[in-house]
């Protein structure tokens, strides 16, 4: 009897062990960084530029949803319909600010049947927190896709996250963090060594609210250097005409990389320069994700 207790402890051991080597498995070198790392915000305060009254579109209702113990805006779509369970859209503006000239970009997914919600992040038209650049707001975008997987009318296996330029950036991060999202889609987000670019652009200084003598502020808000690390399908759209110098050349190179390391992803062309190239890349972006 003791010899067969003895063994059942050993099978629960190793079972534990298992568990445990499974779990930091599940963990990638981004997250794993970002976990032992909290960010030095040094410059505290709402989003660059001025920040203009927003109306609420027709078609959309504003929402509360919730980032860790921030409180943040929202819109969502109102297209739901009794007992229906719709695929969802979390869209993510480009810039610091959003403006209801995206809304109307999104229609098309309306149309298509996807509930479309855009999130505010954190220090962006009166929200709670700080304005952090591509790090907080990674996790308020991941947290904006748990609160569309929690109404009853989304159906929770089908939401997808699409981000244009700063968008498209944090968007990029948060593919490499578990979350909700059944695939990732990009428009005119390029995967840049942020560094690199303010060593080339001292003016970006002024954008950046973080401690810089600290390498791994930057390294943290750098995608391109986290390729091994992407754990969702990544589809990005890169306009024809555009005013990022090697846009394409970057993002090929990125996305061969993430395939090199295990991911997946694919690189769109679409014709149209960084804003007029949005429309064609939301309607193809509705053909791959219909695809899947």
């Amino acid at each position: 009897m003791k010899r067969i207790v003895s063994i059942i402890l050993i099978l629960t051991m190793l079972v534990i062990i298992v568990a445990g080597c499974s779990q930091a498995e599940d963990k990638n070198t981004f997250m794993s960084l970002r976990e032992e790392h909290k960010s030095e915000i040094i410059k505290r305060g709402p989003v660059p530029g001025k920040s203009k009254e927003l109306n609420t579109p027709n078609g959309a209702s504003l929402i509360t949803y919730e980032s860790g113990e921030l409180k943040l805006k929202g819109w969502i779509s109102e297209n739901k319909e009794e007992n229906i369970k719709k695929p969802a859209i979390v869209f993510v503006h480009g810039g610091f600010s959003l403006n209801e000239s995206y809304w109307d970009l999104m229609k098309p997914y309306m149309d298509a049947g996807y509930v479309v919600m855009t999130p505010m992040v954190r220090g962006e038209k009166g929200n709670d927190g700080n304005y952090e650049l591509l790090y907080g707001e990674v996790d308020d975008i991941i947290a904006a896709g748990e609160y569309v997987s929690k109404l009853s009318y989304v159906d929770e296996k089908n939401i997808y996250l699409v981000g244009h330029s700063l968008g498209g950036a944090t968007s990029i991060l948060a593919s490499m963090m578990p979350s909700k999202y059944k695939s990732v889609i990009t428009f005119g987000a390029a995967p840049l060594d942020i560094k690199g670019e303010l060593d080339a652009n001292e003016q970006l200084k002024n954008i950046i609210p973080f401690n810089m003598d600290n390498e791994i502020e930057f390294s943290l808000r750098t995608p391109i250097k986290y390729a091994d690390s992407v754990q969702k399908p990544l589809y990005m759209f890169v306009e024809s005409n555009s005013h990022i110098p090697n846009l394409k050349e970057l993002t090929e190179s990125f996305s061969k990389e993430v395939n090199e390391k295990g991911g997946k992803s694919e690189i769109h062309i679409v014709e149209g320069n960084h804003l007029s190239a949005i429309e064609g890349a939301v309607k193809k972006s509705i053909d791959i994700i219909n695809g899947n």
